[in-house]
């Protein structure tokens, strides 16, 4: 059945300009109906997050996270918030690590706003200095995180000091593959070209793990991997695209995957 569900993730039907009936179907039945409970935990913990943001020590740096010399940057996908992190930041918290969300509108002129993370970065540094970054992003946040870390020089970080090392993409479109949900982001094909460009040539700037839902239907699987290694990889059995965001099996491989970029001991500044 898994393997049924891999190969009709892999060729979706593919209409470059559906009508409205085909978008709204689409919309409804995969998102509305199909992810109906991965929703309302989105609704669940943007109420949370609404209601006291500072609470989660997410936007800025605390005396304990400025010890850190390494930090994690959350980039949620389109049309999603900060608080789509909450459950994984809390894990992540928990183990010792400095982490920090980001807030980004993608419109059709600018899909990819990687300016933002860049921006986001150079605050956090005024305050928090440190010298790497683990970018974790969902959906389209994972094509930006994995946009500028590939760039040359990083979108001028290695010029302060600061180098984007470990890029984690749930569920991230990295490769443009027409498929159903193309028309979603239209404008996103030319991005993605060039970040296959980008990753050809400095894919030795950062670690790239990818993750994807088995029963995704919104991003095509083999868009998520591009031909990485199996160790690099990881496909969450029975999950569809929001789902992957807070599930726990994912939740799980990001640690993993983020304490093997450096111990807890390594994070800690030497005194």
């Amino acid at each position: 059945m898994a393997t049924t569900a891999i190969k009709r993730n892999l060729a979706p039907t593919y209409q470059a300009n559906p009508s409205w009936f085909t978008k709204t179907k689409l919309f409804t039945i995969e998102i509305l109906v199909k992810e109906f409970f991965a929703i309302c935990k989105y609704v669940y913990y943007s109420i949370r997050y609404f209601c006291d943001p500072h609470q989660y020590n997410l936007d800025r740096p605390t005396p304990l996270q400025k010890q850190s010399a390494k930090i994690i940057l959350l980039v949620h996908g389109q049309g999603a918030a900060p608080a789509t992190f909450l459950p994984l930041a809390q894990k992540l918290q928990a183990v010792g690590l400095a982490v920090y969300t980001v807030k980004y509108e993608s419109t059709e002129d600018n899909p990819l706003p990687t300016a933002v993370l860049i921006e986001r970065i150079k605050e956090l540094a005024k305050e928090h200095p440190f010298e790497e970054v683990e970018l974790i992003g969902h959906s389209l946040g994972g094509s930006m995180a994995a946009r500028l870390a590939f760039m040359e020089n990083q979108g001028g970080l290695n010029d302060l000091g600061i180098k984007i090392s470990k890029v984690i993409s749930i569920a991230g479109r990295l490769l443009f593959i027409p498929d159903a949900w193309s028309w979603y982001c239209p404008k996103l094909e030319g991005e993605l070209k060039i970040l296959m460009q980008d990753y050809a040539r400095n894919n030795e700037q950062a670690e790239l793990f990818t993750i994807s839902g088995v029963k995704d239907a919104l991003i095509p699987t083999r868009s998520v991997h591009i031909g990485l290694q199996k160790n690099q990889q990881y496909m969450a059995p029975n999950r569809r695209h929001f789902e992957t965001v807070f599930a726990t099996e994912v939740h799980t491989q990001v640690l993993m995957q983020t304490l093997r970029w450096g111990s807890i001991a390594a994070l800690t500044k030497a005194q």
